[in-house]
């Protein structure tokens, strides 16, 4: 099923939570996912293009998660996630650390998941422990279709910036794209030419 996870607050022990930046992330059924960080406060009116200094981080890629059980009740306790990088703005080596953390659910509370681990954090450059609460966006079909995944992959041809490498073949990109706000005239396997004279290929579609 096709997700919606919109941050609420972060906190880097052994600091106080806060909500630094806008954060949404969107997620593919088949675990495709693009993570948008926007420094606040957010331009008025809403739909204003924002500034590129304003973009904190923009990460693309695929995800892994597996159940982790009560040793005791044998239920599901929390689940471990593993976040792939395939682009990512801030680094050259989607390879360089890894991005994984644990979520727990929060009782009372079904909509909202607290998200614990270690990464680097910005502000000091170091790996430190980190938590993070997220709340579940509504995920809405319109005209029957949920999401769309596009996929772009090529050579790069001397271009720098977010493509990076992928599989360890030197000097090609690939990235998603995609959403939940077009595409319900394209099928698997369609073709569209994007910004630059890109084609993308459509590789994923689905009700939610």
């Amino acid at each position: 099923m096709a997700d919606i996870s919109i941050r609420k607050w972060i906190r880097w022990e052994p600091h106080s939570p806060t909500p630094p930046t806008s954060v949404i992330v969107l997620t593919s059924p088949q675990r495709r996912f693009v993570d948008i960080r926007v420094i606040l406060p957010l331009p008025t009116p809403p739909d204003s293009e924002l500034p590129l200094e304003q973009l904190e981080w923009a990460i693309a890629g695929t995800s892994t998660s597996s159940p982790v059980l009560n040793p005791k009740t044998k239920e599901v306790e929390y689940s471990h996630c593993v976040w792939s990088h395939w682009i990512d703005s801030r680094v050259n080596n989607r390879d360089a650390g890894a991005d994984e953390g644990d979520n727990y659910p929060v009782e009372g509370h079904p909509e909202l998941t607290l998200e614990r681990g270690r990464m680097v954090n910005p502000a000091s450059g170091r790996v430190e422990g980190y938590e993070e609460m997220w709340v579940a966006g509504e995920v809405r079909a319109v005209e029957g279709v949920g999401c769309v995944v596009l996929e772009y992959d090529a050579d790069l041809k001397g271009e720098e910036g977010w493509a990076r490498g992928e599989g360890g073949t030197k000097g090609r990109s690939k990235g998603w794209g995609g959403g939940w706000w077009f595409g319900w005239g394209m099928e698997v396997g369609d073709e569209v030419m994007g910004v630059g004279g890109r084609r993308w290929k459509v590789v994923e579609k689905s009700l939610v």
